[in-house]
């Protein structure tokens, strides 16, 4: 790829005068490109197998595996899994899961939230799933929240008001595929075998396709069962979901019950997303409704008609903009690292360091997937005159606070920095691509290529006005998410 030249913007000039900012394309962009222009030639979302469509299952999983081998070199996100020998050092958690937390003996409800697998320590001293714990504690009727564990583990004691785990559905859906496995008829693996050749021609490297497909329908075939005779048993008039592409037998379940799913948002979307931006057509697998932060995230295109895509908000970011407001004058630079860009970014706060006066400092955020490991993978900020923040302490908004300006590729994190007086530094590497719904709005965006461009773009950060605020994070968030449950329930 050439270099990509970079226009400095002077700070005096207003940011509405100011061109709209055209994001880099990355190899990211094109390989998703390629990947659009194959599943249409292919026809993949009409492929079915036994009357059921595998495309829209393994698409997300295809698409992860492409950009691992052809744009990060690894994966993405590391997964917080710990392996068979933690599972087996964690049985008695597990026994006491299946015994007293496992949802089949609760009683009815209203609404049921499948909560994201990972909870953050509150101040109380609780763990709190940040998308659904706030709402099940406002929303009118009985709700329960359902929970998968995050690396082998329930996080204790939770806010949930009503909890149940989801261990006792992993056993019996394993189980299940040892007592009934999924046998593939010839001409069918033929049919995944050709579209698997077909994805190698085209991008070079190996997928997995068939192989993805094969676990996909299993899982399907092992754990749709044991889900409708959940809901049958739980009986909500709602189901909402956060993280839809790993509970599609979740939504499939609801769906064959007549259940309407809604999903709130719970990272960044946007076109190039493969697992929201999907063409119009009938999918078994996709929420009936999405709850987005803000409008800024409604023009994405989704497989929905848009009054079915309904800005609410975050809870998490309304009780925590207002509990850290903007210092009077913040010198802090801090960078957002993940871990598929975090070995440049790293070192580009390094290089900064290096060049700021002593009244400035530098603080790089790490990712929790980057925490474990992160001095064996970045051995050059230990050191160096860098912050690093490897824990939840301080606060992302503490570190917003006491910030001029914020640097990363693309993550929710840059987007709740967006609501402080703080200029943004969008790096020009594989992701920026996801950051397209801020350059719809009026803010303070830089895109820069190395640590030179943004010492010298640094300068006074224009803060966003109260309406672009709202479009990122749409105030009142707990208040607009019941409200959206409600008109979902009574569909």
């Amino acid at each position: 790829m050439p270099p990509l030249s970079v226009t400095p913007l002077s700070a005096t000039v207003p940011i509405s005068a100011r061109p709209p900012l055209a994001l880099p394309a990355t190899p990211l962009s094109d390989v998703t490109q390629r990947l659009w222009a194959l599943e249409e030639t292919l026809d993949l979302f009409s492929r079915q197998i036994d009357g059921v469509g595998y495309w829209e299952r393994v698409r997300f999983a295809v698409g992860q595996r492409l950009l691992a081998a052809l744009v990060y070199g690894e994966a993405a996100q590391e997964r917080a899994n710990r392996g068979w020998a933690d599972r087996f050092r964690r049985a008695p958690q597990i026994a006491r899961s299946v015994a007293l937390r496992h949802p089949f003996a609760h009683a009815p409800v209203d609404t049921l939230f499948v909560g994201h697998p990972r909870r953050k320590l509150g101040a109380d001293g609780r763990w709190w799933d940040l998308y659904c714990d706030p709402v099940a504690a406002e929303l009118a009727g009985d709700s329960l929240v359902v929970e998968r564990p995050y690396g082998n583990r329930h996080a204790e004691p939770a806010a949930s008001p009503a909890l149940a785990h989801l261990d006792a559905v992993a056993i019996a859906s394993r189980l299940r595929g040892w007592w009934k496995p999924l046998r593939m008829q010839p001409s069918h693996e033929r049919q995944l075998e050709r579209i698997e050749t077909s994805l190698f021609a085209e991008f070079g490297v190996p997928t997995g396709f068939t192989r993805l497909v094969e676990r996909s329908l299993a899982q399907r075939e092992q754990e749709l069962p044991i889900f409708q005779h959940l809901l049958t048993r739980l009986e909500p008039s709602c189901v909402v979901t956060t993280v839809s592409y790993e509970n599609r037998e979740v939504t499939e379940a609801a769906h064959d019950l007549g259940i309407p799913v809604a999903e709130v948002q719970h990272g960044t979307v946007s076109r190039y997303h493969l697992a929201y931006s999907l063409p119009r057509c009938k999918l078994a697998t996709y929420p009936d409704r999405l709850l987005t932060f803000g409008t800024a995230f409604n023009a994405t295109p989704y497989p929905l008609a848009g009054d079915h895509v309904i800005a609410v908000g975050s809870a998490y970011h309304d009780e925590e903009r207002g509990r850290h407001d903007a210092g009077d004058e913040p010198q802090n630079v801090v960078f957002l690292s993940q871990r598929p860009s975090g070995k440049v970014l790293t070192r580009w706060a390094v290089e900064l360091a290096e060049q700021l006066r002593d009244d400035r400092s530098v603080v790089v955020k790490l990712h929790p997937a980057e925490r474990r490991d992160w001095r064996e993978r970045y051995p050059w900020l230990e050191t160096s005159k860098v912050r690093v923040v490897d824990g939840e302490s301080p606060s992302l908004y503490s570190l917003f606070s006491e910030s001029c300006a914020q640097v990363g590729v693309n993550s929710t994190a840059l987007y709740e920095g967006m609501t402080y007086p703080l200029r943004t530094f969008l790096a020009a590497l594989p992701g920026v691509e996801h950051m397209e719904p801020a350059t719809r709005l009026d803010l303070d965006l830089v895109v820069v290529t190395d640590s030179t461009q943004l010492r010298d773009q640094l300068g006074n950060a224009t803060a966003p006005s109260t309406a672009t605020r709202d479009a990122l994070f749409r105030s009142d968030a707990v208040t607009h998410t019941c409200a959206a449950i409600e008109k979902t329930r009574s569909r």
